[in-house]
């Protein structure tokens, strides 16, 4: 009886569902085409709010599928609907909050693509832009290494080997005061899910390893004040983070591919059940090189991280009132 209650109820909720998502969907379209390329406050508060409620919304079919799932089995898994749910609400709230994140093949076979400008806002900014509004192919700033890179990853594959290179990334109004100095560090989160990418193997964060030559007022980003009194840093050698905490100046780091490890060439191992040496020659299919679909990649688990770290400071508020969660910090 309790099921027979619970089927019944749901279902009356069920019937309210296609008006609800009508309502979302035409919210979201409505805004979008006419307002994302310069939204305001108002449209980023109305689509935090949409995205919230229709992870809400996606959330219920969750709810009303589980009772009669061991009878119907449906097509699509439950788990489903939850990521739908929860990857929606984090992109739009990014978007709208302000929060920009790219990533571009810094180097790939030896070949380097133009760095970030990690010392001008501005600039970078454009670089972000250009590389979000790239329609296809490699992700890189400079389209004349495009080919050359391409060209490189074909002849060390027509010679059974692979190449590896470097990947950027930079992350655009994030709050200050975000992280902390020990464990949970800006750069802690960051390099934490950077290595979760299989063939990462370093990472630096703004001048990264040229600080080994450099003097301390060298390496020291000054602060000032901005005539609309905004703080702000002169350069941006420590990639916008000071003592694991977010200072409120774009976060640039990169990364270290190395080349793809399952090459056709015959290598060297050991039988481990014959106790001996031994030669290993991989089968079937192999990237050259994964650099460029690794860029994506690194641009998701930099997203994580960035909502980790939002989450840990402003709770769900950054996702539902993109517009207005960093007012507690005023």
């Amino acid at each position: 009886m309790l099921l027979l209650l619970l089927l019944l109820s749901n279902l009356r909720i069920g019937q309210q569902l296609p008006r609800l998502f009508k309502q979302r969907t035409q919210t979201l379209r409505q805004v979008f085409f006419q307002e994302v390329q310069h939204p305001t406050d108002a449209v980023r508060q109305t689509l935090g709010e949409a995205a919230f409620l229709l992870q809400l919304g996606l959330q219920i079919i969750v709810f009303i599928a589980q009772p009669p799932v061991f009878l119907f089995k449906p097509l699509l898994p439950l788990r489903f609907f939850k990521k739908v749910g929860n990857r929606l609400s984090l992109i739009v709230a990014f978007v709208f909050a302000g929060i920009g994140i790219a990533t571009h093949i810094a180097e790939c076979a030896g070949i380097a693509d133009t760095r970030f400008a990690q010392d001008d806002a501005a600039q970078l900014s454009a670089q972000v832009e250009a590389l979000a509004s790239k329609p296809e192919g490699f992700a890189v700033l400079d389209e004349t290494v495009e080919e050359p890179m391409k060209a490189a990853i074909r002849a060390a594959g027509a010679e059974g080997d692979s190449v590896g290179g470097m990947l950027e990334t930079a992350i655009l109004g994030l709050p200050a005061g975000i992280g902390e100095p020990y464990f949970d560090s800006v750069e802690s989160e960051i390099a934490h899910l950077a290595f979760s990418v299989p063939a990462v193997k370093g990472i630096e964060f703004g001048t990264g390893f040229g600080f080994a030559g450099m003097h301390g007022s060298e390496a020291n980003d000054a602060f000032r004040m901005t005539p609309e009194g905004a703080v702000v840093t002169a350069t941006n050698h420590n990639a916008g983070i000071n003592g694991g905490i977010a200072n409120g100046m774009p976060v640039v780091f990169r990364t270290v591919v190395k080349p793809t490890p399952s090459i056709y060439k015959q290598q060297d191992t050991v039988d481990y059940l014959a106790k001996k040496d031994a030669q290993l020659s991989i089968q079937g299919r192999h990237d050259p090189c994964i650099v460029p679909r690794a860029a994506i990649v690194q641009t998701c688990a930099a997203a994580l991280a960035v909502g980790d770290l939002l989450t840990a400071r402003y709770g769900a508020a950054w996702m539902t009132h993109p517009t207005s969660f960093r007012k507690e910090d005023e």
